[in-house]
């Protein structure tokens, strides 16, 4: 059984919050004015409180991070940092994993991302994209509830291998009752968020548990493959645990990476003219390839802009392994610990204006994101750097070099409302609309 994080942070600064909710009422909205107001008070390295008042220490700025998730890494557990949530997207799974472990899953799934690979799910993406976009010219969109949809069969006929159709919507609720659940202070009593979190886990255990076996027969390319090789001796609970995190982390965040990357085109219309000039090489035959999709800059840059302003992943939560001492600050063993992406992605003194939109930041000109190697991080940084990193800026290209092709998007009068947990996203919706080109 895990411990429950050390409480005793003695010479650390920080704030208590309220009665049992702590900082929760403050952090859950939209964390970085907060954090920001905090870091105003005490630096780079403080505590703050979480549900029933768990003490958490924040290190903030790249170059806290860096000790946090690369130079002092072994000092940092991914494991116990994610204890609370492992338990719905799997306890054995590669990303609540940490030294030896972890780097032998990395090796064994890394074949599914290699160039080759990666040249091969092009296809796929783009029959799916235009599937959807298709879709969309007959009927009025559901852009949010799509682009989820778009990106789960995406990630299921590349990284599982597995056709889904009309079970796609139902996975999708299933995932996200497991992510809602993650946030949630209430017990698991029937009804509850966590009740529902733990009757989806369980659905889709069962979705890959009944598949292992034919998997193993009938060997394919995708990560599902990897992890059910026999060499790699892992057993179905351990496959379940990882599949369940991996599609969970795989559709998700580019999910969102697309939403708030057509809501941030949406506000800049120039933006989508230059992406749709510069996208219409992928267009042409034989065009859609990844060699083409690396040389489309500005759509980088684009890309790398949504993500700064808009991080999919607010917080990595680590927990310290041995005493260790961050900036001067001593932090003891067993202390929660809290890396905040974007708060970095708002440092003025690295992004001048860093609440604007503004993706020239990423050219050669300029390349503000430049100033240290983790001035910018959406995919993690070290041993845990996102595997499918290089799979969603794919998909991203090949989605706009489509939607692009066929529409504009223009912002409604609405005003976007975001959740920040677990995964940055549109509230209900996203206030904008599409009109055909």
């Amino acid at each position: 059984m895990v411990r429950k994080p050390n409480q005793k942070l003695p010479g650390l600064p920080g704030t208590i919050g309220l009665p049992l909710i702590g900082d929760l009422p403050r952090l859950l909205p939209d964390p970085l004015p907060y954090i920001q107001r905090l870091h105003s008070r005490y630096g780079n390295v403080f505590y703050a409180c979480f549900a029933l008042n768990r003490k958490s220490v924040f290190v903030l700025g790249p170059e806290a991070t860096e000790q946090v998730l690369v130079t002092k890494a072994g000092s940092f557990s991914n494991t116990l940092g994610y204890a609370d949530q492992s338990q719905y997207l799997g306890e054995e799974g590669i990303l609540f994993r940490d030294g030896t472990s972890h780097t032998e899953l990395r090796r064994a799934i890394n074949p599914a991302f290699a160039p080759d690979q990666l040249t091969r799910y092009v296809a796929v993406m783009d029959y799916g994209v235009q599937e959807q976009i298709g879709y969309w010219r007959k009927e009025t969109p559901s852009l949010l509830d799509d682009i989820n949809v778009l990106t789960l069969r995406i990630a299921a006929r590349t990284i599982v291998g597995v056709q889904i159709e009309d079970e796609a919507k139902e996975i999708n609720e299933h995932i996200v009752n497991m992510l809602r659940s993650m946030t949630s202070i209430a017990p698991p009593i029937p009804g509850s968020r966590k009740w529902r979190g733990l009757k989806s886990r369980a659905w889709v255990q069962a979705f890959f548990r009944q598949q292992i076996n034919q998997r193993r027969n009938e060997p394919g390319d995708d990560v599902f493959s990897c992890l059910c090789s026999t060499e790699l001796g892992l057993d179905a609970d351990a496959i379940v645990d990882n599949m369940v995190g991996i599609l969970a982390a795989s559709y998700e965040t580019t999910a969102s990476a697309i939403a708030m990357m057509t809501y941030a085109l949406a506000s800049k219309p120039m933006w989508q003219d230059r992406l749709r000039d510069e996208l219409s090489c992928l267009l042409e035959p034989g065009g859609m390839t990844v060699e083409a999709i690396r040389n489309c800059e500005q759509t980088s840059w684009v890309f790398k802009e949504s993500l700064r302003l808009y991080s999919p992943l607010s917080y990595f939560p680590r927990r310290t392994v041995e005493d260790v001492e961050v900036e001067g600050y001593s932090i003891p063993a067993n202390t929660a610990i809290t890396v905040a992406p974007r708060f970095t992605h708002h440092m003025s003194s690295i992004y001048p204006q860093p609440d604007t939109f503004d993706p020239g930041r990423f050219s050669p000109e300029r390349r503000e994101d430049r100033v240290h190697s983790l001035a910018w991080m959406p995919f993690g940084k070290g041993a845990h750097t996102c595997a499918g990193m290089h799979f969603a800026q794919i998909e991203v290209a090949v989605f706009f070099a489509r939607l692009l092709e066929q529409f504009s998007v223009e912002l409604t009068n609405e005003r976007v409302r975001l959740n920040f947990v677990p995964v940055l996203k549109p509230n209900q919706s996203i206030p904008m609309r599409l009109v055909s080109q």
